[in-house]
């Protein structure tokens, strides 16, 4: 199965649903209003979103966030670039989307670890009866042939020995699968690391496409 936790994936986490919202109740200063709005009211035009409508408010402005959203890559490292109305919204929603897209990836990690763990647990256990019941057979068998003497006997007691083994070899593999995995788990930090914080904007990216419309508009 696809982990969720993976760098490859950070992309498509950006896009999702899920992420979206997560964010939609978080609050920031916006000088048009002249007050903190959470994103929901912001995309909203300043206006609050019941809760009869939110579900299909999100539905509608989720294309919005991920417009806001850029991500781009270059060898091994990844970068996450906000695009708003205003330079101290851009810069503090940049924080956010940061900090929350390392909040869920350290929970899929998580979920990830713990379904890995009750599955090698289950092995285990199951293993763990089948070495039993090799280890009796030939237990069994050296009860009853005190003296292996005919190669029929031999070709036996090698087959039993050799069960034994093999399970005693998975086994063991388990249980160090088992404790490597509940060291990841105990540390379960998210794998994203932060290089350069986001920082304020120093001028608009677009503000030659800002003057030609004006200027268009000022002829027309």
């Amino acid at each position: 199965q696809t982990d969720l936790s993976s760098p490859m994936l950070i992309p498509e986490l950006l896009r999702s649903r899920t992420f979206a919202e997560t964010l939609l109740d978080k609050t920031f200063y916006i000088e048009k209003f002249n007050k903190k709005l959470s994103l929901l009211s912001i995309l909203n035009e300043g206006e609050e979103v019941s809760e009869q409508e939110k579900r299909s408010f999100i539905t509608t402005i989720l294309p919005d966030i991920n417009d806001m959203i850029q991500f781009s890559s270059s060898g091994t490292f990844s970068y996450v670039s906000v695009i708003a109305t205003e330079p101290q919204f851009a810069k503090e929603f940049a924080d956010v989307v940061i900090e929350k897209l390392g909040i869920l990836n350290s929970y899929f990690k998580s979920r990830s670890l713990n379904e890995k763990t009750n599955f090698i647990e289950g092995r285990i256990n199951l293993v763990d009866k089948e070495l039993k019941n090799s280890e009796k057979k030939y237990k069994l068998f050296l009860e009853q042939n005190r003296q292996v003497i005919s190669p029929a006997l031999q070709l036996e007691e090698e087959r039993l020995l050799r069960d034994v083994d093999i399970q005693k070899a998975i086994y063991l593999t388990l249980k160090q699968q088992f404790e490597l995995a509940q060291i990841e788990k105990i540390e379960r930090s998210s794998i994203i690391k932060i290089l350069d914080r986001p920082q304020y904007p120093l001028y608009p990216y677009n503000i030659k496409l800002m003057i030609s419309v004006l200027m268009s508009g000022i002829i027309g």
